[in-house]
């Protein structure tokens, strides 16, 4: 998940920042809270999942310590 994570938004030069973070609430991948919501009006549809998701449903995550990978080599 987070390769993917880093392919999608790095070409396009964007970084997941604590501040506009997100994830879907279908498939909990992590995102940018501005960009995925612009995303989900024009597609409707989670990059990582493809299920449905109504950009209302967002949540802007204040703790990002689950989606950071701490221990890499485990």
């Amino acid at each position: 998940m987070h390769m993917f994570l880093n392919v999608y938004f790095d070409w396009q030069g964007l970084h997941i920042v604590k501040e506009d973070l997100t994830a879907c609430p279908e498939c909990d991948f992590p995102a940018i809270m501005t960009e995925f919501t612009e995303l989900l009006k024009e597609d409707g549809k989670c990059p990582m999942c493809g299920e449905n998701v109504d950009y209302r449903r967002l949540v802007k995550i204040d703790d990002a310590t689950p989606y950071l990978d701490v221990n890499p080599s485990e």
